[in-house]
């Protein structure tokens, strides 16, 4: 081994902090550096991702030296094998940025110094490359300590004290006057969740997801209110609509509230789950439908069908604009396609999957965690699912039939009309957007 590669090895290699590409280190001793690092598990390929024994920073998606040769992408994510502390794609992670200030000085720093030592190692003493190699150790280990601290001691997966779940009304009859009509009793029922909260958008999103599901017969639709009370407004929309319903009140526990990242939904869903563990025909099928999302009813059609846990996939999310399962040459689900891995096993969005009510009986304990980002992967992993037991549709997950699209966020407005507006219509009209959560 040549004697340029043996300091680095100390310095280094000894340290478990990085082998950087030979360009970035020493300008003309890449072969003697690749075998350094390689000798200690070091070296990551030459896609040149950061690497350790025990951690791999930076997944495939995520390298290390782009063409810029930059430390991080340019928003500063920090990726590993088990944890991304990084902005999410999804609706309830949006609040997501890097979680301290102090850390993105700390990637700014490292940046800076990767960028601005390129080709210095050499003029440097070994104490001086000690010193700068246990700097970059406590702050890489303050960063992901703090993190994994965040995650186990900033609110348990499961709550202490029983959640509150109110059924506020239910109807098993379809009143409305257009859509399906002929309602074939052989047909598997859909059981469609969708989780919601009071905002200015609400009743916009319910009337036109839920005169989406008018188009499909044998639907039952599951609204979870995140409200303490049972909202008259949702129960008069649901009326409308005229789909069969159950309205359920089932807030967020408090102490999820006070999280970096709120695990939204979560109360909401793990209500509707145990309404229909409870009151569920076993030949029906379960789907989470935020009221966000837009949906080809083809796609409800195909999912009817599903013997275990189907997937498909989702549009409009995430770096990469889908996530979706990868399939084999066989047709079986090997892989997720996800801009946000996190070292989930099952990398899906919420509506990217729909689960077999009969199925979902027979499992002994399904849950799902209040770990924001990893509701889907801890729910399906209670259902002892496995990669073979997933069915594939959208035409071998090769078609976008559901998007996560998303609605513009509107401020609730105080509104006071003047005297040449304050005419009884217009009275009675904002009373009625009141009641919408539309103004003040």
């Amino acid at each position: 081994m040549s004697a340029d590669c043996c300091p680095t090895q100390q310095v280094y290699s000894s340290q478990n902090i990085v082998c950087t590409a030979a360009h970035e280190v020493l300008h003309d001793t890449a072969s003697p550096l690749e075998q350094c690092c390689s000798s200690h598990h070091l070296w990551c390929s030459s896609s040149h991702e950061l690497c350790s024994t025990s951690d791999k920073f930076c997944p495939t998606s995520h390298q290390l030296f782009p063409s810029s040769h930059k430390f991080y992408p340019s928003s500063h994510e920090l990726c590993s094998s088990s944890y991304e502390f990084c902005p999410s794609p999804h609706d309830h992670r949006q609040q997501a940025q890097i979680i301290y200030e102090t850390e993105v000085c700390a990637c700014k720093q490292l940046t800076n110094l990767v960028s601005k030592g390129r080709g210095r190692l050499k003029g440097m003493t070994k104490l001086q490359r000690f010193a700068m190699a246990g700097c970059f150790a406590v702050i890489m280990s303050y960063i992901i300590i703090s993190q994994v601290t965040v995650s186990i001691f900033g609110g348990s997966a499961e709550p202490a004290k029983p959640e509150m779940r109110k059924l506020c009304s239910t109807s098993m009859e379809r009143t409305a006057t257009f859509g399906a009509q002929q309602e074939d009793p052989s047909l598997p029922l859909l059981y469609i969740v969708t989780p919601t909260y009071r905002r200015p958008e609400m009743v916009a999103e319910l009337t036109r997801l839920g005169q989406t599901l008018l188009l499909v017969p044998r639907v039952h639709w599951i609204l979870p209110e995140d409200s303490h009370t049972c909202s008259s407004i949702v129960t008069d929309t649901l009326t409308r609509i005229g789909l069969p319903y159950t309205h359920l009140a089932t807030p967020m526990p408090e102490v999820y509230r006070k999280q970096t990242y709120v695990p939204r939904g979560v109360a909401n869903r793990r209500a509707a789950v145990s309404w229909i563990q409870n009151h569920a025909e076993p030949n029906s099928v379960l789907y989470f439908l935020d009221d966000d999302n837009s949906i080809d009813v083809r796609l409800l059609e195909q999912m009817r069908y599903t013997e275990k846990v189907s997937m498909f996939p989702v549009g409009l999310i995430g770096k990469f604009s889908v996530s979706s399962p990868v399939l084999n040459k066989e047709g079986r689900v090997t892989d997720f396609y996800d801009g946000w891995p996190a070292g989930r096993k099952f990398q899906v969005d919420m509506a990217g999957f729909a689960v077999n009510v009969g199925y979902l009986k027979k499992q002994p304990r399904v849950t799902m965690p209040y770990i924001a980002g990893h509701e889907e992967d801890g729910f399906l992993k209670s259902l002892n699912l496995q990669l073979e037991d997933i069915e594939p549709l959208a035409n071998g997950c090769s078609e976008v039939l559901v998007w996560h699209t998303r609605t513009f966020k509107n401020q609730v407005r105080d509104v006071r009309p003047d005297k040449e507006h304050s005419s009884e219509n217009v009275q009675q009209l904002l009373s009625n957007m009141r009641r919408m959560s539309m103004v003040r």
